[in-house]
C-alpha cells in the first residue's frame, strides 16, 4: 500500500498536531519504532532535515516507498493512545479520511 503526496502531508501534519508525538525529539522515537534511529540533537539531523516538519515528511515519504505505510498509520491511529477518549480516536480518523 502506497499513498499520494498529498495524503503524505496531511499524515504528517497529523502525527505532529494530533499525536503525543508533536515534538523534534519525540517523533524520533515515534519513527524509532520503524528502524530510523535518528538522533534529533546531533548536528548532521539539522544539516539533512532542517526542522521536525520536513524530518516526518522525509521519513513518511521512504516508509511510503517501502510499502510500509499501512504500519505507519496502524502506529499513528494506535487505540492504546487513546484509551481514555475512544471518540477522540474516532474524530480524528473521520478527519483524516476526510
Amino acid at each position: 500500500m502506497t499513498i499520494n503526496e498529498t495524503t503524505l502531508i496531511e499524515l504528517r501534519n497529523f502525527i505532529l498536531n494530533e499525536t503525543k508525538y508533536c515534538t523534534g525529539p519525540t517523533i524520533m522515537t515515534f519513527f524509532s519504532r520503524f528502524g530510523y534511529y535518528d538522533n534529533y540533537f546531533v548536528n548532521p539531523f539539522y544539516d539533512r532535515h532542517g526542522n521536525k516538519w520536513e524530518y516526518c515528511l522525509f521519513r513518511l515519504r521512504e516508509l511510503n516507498h517501502q510499502n510500509r505505510i499501512k504500519d505507519v498509520l496502524l502506529e499513528a491511529f494506535n487505540p492504546i493512545d487513546f484509551i481514555d477518549n475512544y471518540d477522540e480516536l474516532d474524530r480524528m480518523i473521520l478527519n483524516f479520511n476526510k
